[in-house]
């Protein structure tokens, strides 16, 4: 009787358990959530002033703008008459056609430069074929009289020359060749991008995987334009980052832009983890306000920040059993090998057989019971 009880006992705890798991998730999903947006709501909002004038020190005249522009279109941020007099004065500025000339001339001619229209002038020259040659001949140049070569830039030259006759495919290396001069390539994403590229000549054509990284730069241009898209692209290390940014840029671009200029080099990784929260852009938005301290404490998820962590957990181990992910698991592990198979068979009888037992045991054991019960009631009875 006793293992018969210990048994029950033990499914009684799993039942409750689990109940109480899936009541502690309920109860526990939007409490740390709401922690944290008042601890955000605390924090001062932050002056851009000075980044504003750094990324108009730097050339990035249309990104200055943009930064002066969400200053003016939100009356609750400092700095609101510096910021209107930096939005005139970049207007002037990016409307200049004899500026936009010069800058798009100097770009076309040497490949180079931070602003758009010095971007624009580098694509085009790769367009009308110049532009790669032009690289080819310098990269080589630098090699043979043993200055530092630049191997991403040869290589997407290379690659740009295999695509000259696809315009739809051609833009995208000498994109990915401006972002490159500008500093927008990590060292990893340019190590991903160099292998690419060394597959796509070996084969002769565009190797499948930088072919999609072409699809999901030209997503990110169509939502954020060149100069954002160089800035959010910085932070991509994999064809799976560019992917993920592209999948965000489409639903929320502003936002996505902000926050990954703010957070900098932790961005990537703050976004994955709330940009599929239901109300993660909510935190994401209030955080960019608050510059700096905001960020922080979005990188330290609040003073439930453990809670979280285990409610969501706890979620994905509900969601997984919902799925049928383990059934499925063992399914094709046993599809793989008839030796798993015949054991997982076995195993399974087992389980069945045992439980059979037990259901046995337990029948045999309450049986007994109430025949002793009934003759005590009988004895009773004669007694009186």
């Amino acid at each position: 009787m006793r293992p018969i009880k210990a048994l029950r006992s033990l499914a009684l705890a799993l039942a409750c358990a689990a109940c109480a798991l899936f009541l502690f998730t309920a109860l526990t999903r939007g409490l740390a959530e709401r922690r944290l947006t008042r601890a955000l709501r605390d924090l001062p909002n932050h002056d851009f002033t000075a980044e504003i004038l750094a990324l108009h020190n730097q050339g990035r005249i249309s990104e200055a703008l943009d930064w002066a522009c969400y200053v003016t279109n939100n009356p609750a941020l400092p700095g609101q008459s510096a910021a209107s007099n930096l939005v005139a004065r970049l207007e002037k500025e990016q409307t200049s056609l004899w500026l936009q000339a010069d800058r798009a001339a100097k770009g076309f001619i040497t490949g180079s430069g931070n602003s758009v229209e010095e971007m624009g002038g580098a694509i085009a020259s790769d367009m009308v074929v110049y532009g790669d040659c032009r690289d080819l001949l310098l990269q080589g140049y630098y090699r043979i009289t043993g200055h530092e070569a630049d191997a991403v830039v040869a290589s997407l030259a290379g690659v740009g020359l295999l695509t000259e006759l696809i315009d739809a495919v051609d833009w995208a290396p000498a994109v990915l060749k401006a972002f490159k001069k500008t500093g927008a390539l990590s060292q990893r994403f340019g190590e991903w991008l160099l292998a690419a590229c060394r597959r796509s000549a070996q084969m002769r054509k565009i190797d499948p995987a930088l072919k999609q990284v072409f699809v999901d730069l030209k997503r990110l241009y169509d939502r954020l334009g060149l100069a954002r898209t160089a800035s959010v692209f910085r932070h991509a290390d994999n064809a799976a980052d560019v992917a993920f940014l592209a999948k965000q840029a489409e639903m929320h671009p502003g936002e996505v832009y902000r926050f990954l200029t703010t957070a900098s080099s932790d961005g990537l990784p703050l976004l994955h983890r709330y940009g599929d929260m239901p109300r993660g852009f909510d935190l994401i938005s209030l955080a960019t306000r608050k510059g700096s301290p905001g960020i922080d404490l979005l990188r330290k998820g609040g003073e439930l920040r453990y809670v979280t962590i285990y409610a969501r957990y706890s979620e994905r181990v509900l969601r997984t059993l919902r799925l049928e992910r383990p059934q499925r698991l063992l399914h094709s592990l046993a599809m793989r090998s008839a030796s798993v198979c015949s054991a997982m068979w076995a195993a399974a009888t087992l389980l069945l057989a045992f439980s059979l037992w037990q259901l046995s045991a337990l029948v045999r054991q309450l049986l007994p019971s109430r025949h002793v019960q009934h003759t005590d009631i009988d004895f009773y009875k004669i007694a009186s």
